[in-house]
């Protein structure tokens, strides 16, 4: 199966082997300490997309003149592998990186100002060593300078990528020279907020869901486009794909804001129709509603999925069994951007940042799904002066997290 986005407005923390991701690599389950990485050479000592197990966090970088940064947290010894695309590579990625995505052992990344400060242009694509296969800068962005990719995800022998300006787009994986940069236009997203990306497979059919603030589309092979509109008055905060154990298929889950009386409402979407809505009412205590102001990850069990959701100040749980919504997790400081979660490992990550010193002390938080045995991992920049960096838009993968 193939899997599936600090100081911008987001962390974006990746845990690989989500079950839920659009692009998704299960690695195995971990039973002794594995031969861990080293802080300079990763290449060197066999980490790999077949290998990990941890958890990758791409950060943004300062919005206009830092770099991007992936790094790689071990789960098993807690060592952080920091900035490995300059490591390997000898170059960093470029400004604004926004999203990642693994499929068939090649990671891609996508990087909003491209290399208008740092080495990597738009998209860039890795192999399993975080070696550069290749780096570039499709047509359509090319030629306007107002406009750049956000999100993307890999499906269909096609990269998807969605633009600023609400445009999802395709190019096709296994071109060349110049036809790799072209790109070919399959909708428009109305009212795109961070618009996010995911391939999912639903009984066997492999299908991207785009998350737009008023409706969410659903793209099948071949470019049809189908879409669900969303309540009168509702937005959607944010999205995350969850393998559904009762249906042995994969389904969305979507969490929904009235912004008037800030009122919000838990959804799940399969075959793009709603198999569920939960009214959470004011309980989440959201002080605005806008996109990134609340975010979610989703984990699946046999009782069916457990769903966390980040607010500015603390994290909720929520059971599809009990339809209890807990909360977990409450702090003074800033929680921010993408929020991760491990089916395998039961754990939880996300980034916070500290009221009073966001610039030098921004870290990757781990905790139990209960909120306790809480773990930090500070991330930095081997291109920052002092190695700090200020990671405002981190996304989190979790590796290994996948039950099935």
């Amino acid at each position: 199966m193939s899997l599936k986005n600090l100081l911008r407005t987001s962390l974006l923390a990746l845990t690989l082997g989500l079950g839920l991701a659009g692009c998704q690599a299960d690695g195995p389950q971990v039973s002794q300490k594995p031969s861990l990485p080293t802080p300079n050479r990763p290449s060197e000592t066999g980490l790999n997309i077949n290998n990990w197990d941890g958890v990758l966090v791409l950060s943004e970088g300062n919005m206009s003149d830092g770099e991007g940064v992936l790094a790689f947290i071990d789960k098993a010894s807690g060592a952080i592998t920091s900035d490995v695309v300059r490591q390997v590579n000898g170059k960093s990625l470029g400004n604004v990186a926004q999203d990642l995505c693994i499929s068939k052992d090649k990671l891609y990344i996508v990087c909003q100002n491209g290399d208008k400060r740092g080495d990597l242009k738009h998209i860039s694509i890795f192999d399993k060593s975080f070696k550069l296969l290749d780096t570039f800068t499709p047509d359509v962005i090319a030629a306007n300078s107002k406009v750049s990719p956000t999100h993307l995800t890999v499906a269909h022998d096609l990269l998807y990528f969605v633009t600023n300006d609400g445009k999802l787009y395709s190019l096709p994986l296994n071109a060349t020279g110049a036809d790799r940069e072209r790109a070919t236009l399959i909708t428009q997203v109305a009212k795109p907020l961070y618009a996010r990306l995911f391939t999912v497979h639903e009984q066997g059919v492999e299908v991207v869901y785009v998350a737009g603030a008023q409706a969410l589309y659903r793209i099948g092979k071949g470019g049809q486009v189908a879409s669900l509109a969303y309540p009168e008055g509702y937005t959607s905060l944010g999205i995350a794909p969850c393998y559904d154990v009762a249906n042995k298929s994969q389904a969305i889950w979507m969490i929904q804001a009235e912004s008037k009386n800030k009122k919000t409402r838990l959804v799940k979407v399969q075959n793009l129709e709603e198999k569920g809505s939960y009214d959470l009412g004011e309980q989440l205590g959201l002080k605005g509603v806008w996109a990134g102001s609340c975010t979610l990850a989703a984990a699946p069990t046999t009782e069916g999925a457990m769903i966390f959701l980040r607010t500015g100040s603390a994290i909720y749980s929520f059971s599809e069994q009990s339809k209890e919504l807990k909360n977990i997790y409450s702090t003074t400081e800033i929680l921010y951007g993408y929020i991760g979660a491990s089916a395998r490992s039961k754990v939880i990550y996300l980034s916070q940042l500290p009221a009073y010193n966001r610039y030098k002390e921004a870290k990757v938080m781990e905790m139990a799904w209960d909120g306790t045995a809480q773990k930090s991992y500070p991330i930095k920049s081997e291109g920052q002066p002092d190695g700090l960096y200020t990671p405002f838009c981190a996304l989190i993968y979790p590796i290994s997290s996948s039950l099935y």
